[in-house]
């Protein structure tokens, strides 16, 4: 029993640690506009501060260290509580202007304020836990027992925020609940001389347990705080965090304005935007009798595309809990559709629902976001492409999005483009695009069925007998003259042969669309991101060791005799 109580500190040590991690790293990302840069600067940032703290802890006295770890502890909970509402304030009061997205330079800021401080806490905590085991068990016995412990701790903290808190709680009040349980479990472990700080911990499980009884009106103004530094003007009415996402839906009267993740992703009901691109895509399908919607089509697709011969739609949507945070604010209209009987709608991964299927269809959309994140970036690959046509009838066709430009491609657009019309063409033969600037790629087996002619797609049109407020047969030489999908297509062949297809080993569209969005929105640091996205493989990682190959260089150079330092000097 003695023992676990002694390890108790180690325990609370890695599993606050973990927790905190996984806490602010999602809501830095967020806090940023959605862009995973904020991973790898965040976890930067983690690390540089556990580097200071620990090498700030080493340096203490050990007749210190028990009461140092109680100390590292204690403002380790508390930082992980107020690093949530920091970083959305930071968002509003640093962040760019309306309609901009954040840059490079703010998330540093915003990574350096809220995760080098806890970082710099988990360096000290393990720094003095070490010294303080050490009165107890032999130096190696201590670090032993600490960093086997400690790692439980890790593994716990990191399940209980993932699947347990996270998917339950908004942040705040999860940070809030586990910064109290580690406090008041390492106050416990101080009956056995591991740690020594009573009134330290016992004040942190105490500022833990009030901030879990004042979390809701705090995380509801710093939400709005952020919210307003993204759309500035809308009143936020209400946010959701999901396992896969953080939701936030502002407007009202009539008109909703969606946030995923902190970054735009739609506003609705959009009558005529819906019915544009729902007939259109309806269209270019000569069977469109088994339609698979992989997300967002519930956000008025679906009314649409019941209008044309459909016998089945299928919906896949991942996160269960962001549709149904969405559809209870959908007009009457599409909340019908949704539960049309010819609509089914799964909550699975679409990839993982590709590979099981049996099923074989006439229409495939996807018409996501762009694949700015990874886990978007999986539905624009080879491999991707190629379970899609494994799905197809033989005169199916699969449609998918990207933003190019009216006229030209160019810069990281053209590779960006390049990158997933490669991507298709090893998957389809067929490859055709829609002219710009919400530029579509539609690919197939057969010729004849993926087609941009205008008066082919007219006939189907026709065929159909359909009847829309704001849509005609008309509209497809306007939207498709032949001329300017030339012109797009022949610059998607030079593009695709310049870089190379996405593929899931190497998702080149996720690095291109990152490196367009920071280009576009962060000044020089974006620039060079952009420049070392164009780097081959080997030298990428030949930058990324550099650091640690002069680490050793010097290393190596000090363990030489004088004479030989000056001869290689």
């Amino acid at each position: 029993m003695i023992h676990m109580i002694q390890h108790g500190a180690f325990l609370a040590a890695g599993f606050l640690a973990v927790a905190a991690q996984v806490l602010l790293l999602r809501e830095l990302v967020v806090d940023v506009a959605g862009d995973e840069l904020a991973i790898g600067v965040g976890l930067g940032a983690w690390l540089l501060g556990i580097a200071l703290g620990a090498a700030a802890g080493r340096r203490r006295p050990p007749r210190r260290a028990a009461r140092d770890a109680a100390w590292g502890i204690a403002v380790l909970a508390v930082l992980s509580v107020l690093g949530v509402p920091a970083g959305r304030v930071l968002r509003n009061v640093l962040g760019p202007d309306a309609g901009e997205l954040p840059g490079l330079g703010l998330t540093m800021l915003i990574a350096t304020a809220t995760l080098v401080p806890p970082g710099g806490m988990v360096g000290w905590t393990f720094a003095t836990l070490a010294a303080s085991a050490a009165r107890l068990w032999t130096a190696g016995e201590a670090i032993t027992r600490l960093y086997v412990v400690e790692s439980l701790g890790s593994l716990v903290g990191g399940l209980a925020v993932t699947l347990l808190v996270g998917p339950h709680l908004p942040p705040l009040r999860a940070a809030a609940l586990l910064g109290a349980l580690a406090a008041l479990l390492a106050l416990v472990a101080t009956r056995a001389g591991v740690v020594e700080g009573r009134r330290a911990l016992a004040a942190a499980t105490g500022l833990c347990a009030l901030a879990l009884v004042a979390a809701g009106p705090l995380d509801s103004w710093s939400e709005r705080a952020r919210f307003a530094g993204s759309a500035p003007g809308i009143p936020l009415r209400e946010a959701l965090d999901t396992p896969l996402q953080h939701l936030s839906l502002g407007g009202g009267d009539g008109v909703w304005h969606l946030y995923a993740s902190g970054q735009y992703a739609s506003s609705f009901p959009d009558a005529y935007g819906n019915e544009s691109l729902g007939h259109l895509v309806a269209s270019l399908a000569p069977r469109p009798e088994r339609v698979l919607a992989l997300g967002g089509a519930e956000r008025g697709l679906v009314r649409v595309l019941l209008q044309h011969p459909v016998g089945e739609i299928v919906l896949v949507e991942p996160d269960r809990w962001g549709f149904a945070f969405v559809r209870d604010r959908l007009s009457d209209e599409d909340r019908a559709a949704l539960d049309d009987p010819r609509v089914r709608v799964i909550h699975d991964d679409p990839r993982r629902f590709l590979a099981r299927s049996a099923q074989r269809f006439g229409l495939v959309l996807a018409l996501g976001p762009e694949p700015v994140t990874l886990l978007r970036a999986r539905l624009g690959t080879a491999e991707f492409f190629r379970e899609v046509a494994a799905r197809l009838e033989p005169d199916g066709v699969v449609v998918t999005g990207v933003r190019t430009a009216p006229s030209v491609l160019v810069g990281e657009t053209a590779a960006l483009a390049g990158s997933l019309y490669g991507a298709m063409r090893e998957a389809l033969p067929v490859v055709r695009a829609t002219p710009g600037p919400e530029t579509l790629l539609v690919a197939g087996s057969s010729a004849e069925a993926v087609t941009l002619d205008p008066e082919t797609l007219a006939e189907r049109w026709n065929d159909r007998s359909l009847v829309a407020d704001s849509f005609a047969a008309a509209l497809f030489p306007v939207l498709l003259p032949p001329a300017r999908v030339a012109a797009l297509e022949t610059a998607l062949v030079d593009a695709s042969a310049t870089v190379k297809p996405s593929r899931d080993d190497r998702p080149a569209s996720f690095v291109h669309a990152l490196a367009r969005r920071q280009q576009t929105t962060a000044g020089r640091g974006g620039q060079a991101i952009g420049a070392l996205s164009r780097l081959p493989g080997p030298v990428l990682v030949l930058l990324a060791l550099l650091p640690s190959l002069l680490i050793v260089a010097r290393r190596w150079t000090a363990s030489l005799p004088a004479s030989r330092r000056a001869a290689a000097a």
